[in-house]
């Protein structure tokens, strides 16, 4: 039976780990260690499989050609960690993932700026500590500027009313502007199959 060693592994991948060793009828040994720590762990296996971003130490490939692997795989798309030449020169063959989505890429990295900018980050953080108060740098810039300068939220929209503060005015607790308005739209919706979300009132 083909034999495997992963190294860096993290324990919500074991399950996924687990079931391709099965389907595919292989053993994989896996360890969180890097291959730095790990690579007595080789010497009786058919294949490793990386995933760092530290350089693999100048030692280790030797060490590989000695213990009988033939390739170096990583579960990354770049390779910069692994020192080609010396690959190559222990007979090693390094191969990686081919490629990621551009698209994944680009709405990751444009997710991870609109985190920084909201610091949703920062809230993520506070409720992982069971902590919900609001302080108003959590705030986006509009409704900040809108309560600190005392003009109340920017714009009537249910977030502006739901971020921005409860009334006493009804029983709803929402402004009575907004109670009467959502009434009208109710009454409205009884006469006519017409009433859509853009209805006014």
């Amino acid at each position: 039976m083909t034999k495997i060693l992963m190294t860096s592994v993290r324990d919500d991948e074991q399950t996924a780990i687990n079931e391709y060793a099965k389907e595919h009828n292989i053993e994989i040994i896996t360890t969180p260690k890097l291959i730095d720590d790990a690579v007595e762990l080789t010497a009786d296996v058919d294949g490793l499989v990386i995933q760092q971003r530290s350089k693999v130490p100048a030692d280790i490939y030797e060490k590989l050609h000695t213990n009988g692997l033939k390739q170096i795989a990583t579960r990354t798309a770049g390779f910069d960690m692994v020192d080609i030449k010396k690959a190559n020169e222990n007979d090693l063959v390094v191969t990686n993932v081919p490629a990621y989505s551009p698209r994944s890429v680009a709405e990751f990295a444009l997710m991870q700026i609109f985190r920084l900018l909201r610091k949703t980050y920062r809230f993520d953080h506070q409720v992982a500590e069971n902590d919900f108060r609001w302080f108003s740098d959590e705030q986006s810039t509009e409704i900040h500027n809108g309560v600190d300068k005392g003009k109340g939220i920017i714009g009537a929209g249910d977030q502006g009313f739901m971020v921005g503060y409860a009334s006493n005015e009804t029983y709803t607790y929402m402004p009575l502007g907004h109670y009467l308005a959502k009434k009208i739209c109710q009454y409205i919706a009884s006469l006519t199959p017409l009433y859509g979300p853009d209805t006014k009132s």
